[in-house]
């Protein structure tokens, strides 16, 4: 498998929506921008309003869709079973206004992975 170069990670306010000030009062954009894992936060419609750090470097690590960036739906590009899982799990998330971990397949072909997923509520004006 080739590897691709990686992507330089955009500035801070290229991967922050300005709607996520709530968020930010909280003081865990330190934590956020330093968490090891990939972390993003989604509004209700499912659009991605931040990205961390951590997220580029599993893209690039994965070989995943490059494509996913602020402003673009978390489910583009996923087939419809992963389309329906991801989204049935987020907007329980956003009815019952309480965290959620699941685990999801993420394999390749050269490679069985299996993740956790941890869906984090937190109140905002998205």
């Amino acid at each position: 498998m080739a590897s691709n170069p990686l992507r330089p990670v955009p500035r801070l306010t290229d991967r922050i929506d300005v709607a996520l000030d709530p968020v930010l009062s909280l003081g865990i954009l330190y934590d956020l921008e330093e968490h090891p894992g990939s972390t993003l936060c989604v509004d209700r419609d499912l659009t991605i309003r931040y990205l961390n750090p951590a997220w580029y470097q599993f893209m690039d690590v994965t070989g995943q869709v490059t494509d996913f960036d602020m402003g673009t739906g978390l489910c583009d590009g996923y087939r419809e079973r992963e389309k329906t899982y991801f989204t049935a799990a987020l907007n329980r998330v956003f009815k019952e206004r309480r965290s959620l971990n699941l685990e999801y397949e993420c394999a390749c072909r050269d490679a069985y992975r299996l993740f956790e997923l941890n869906l984090l509520w937190a109140k905002t004006s998205l």
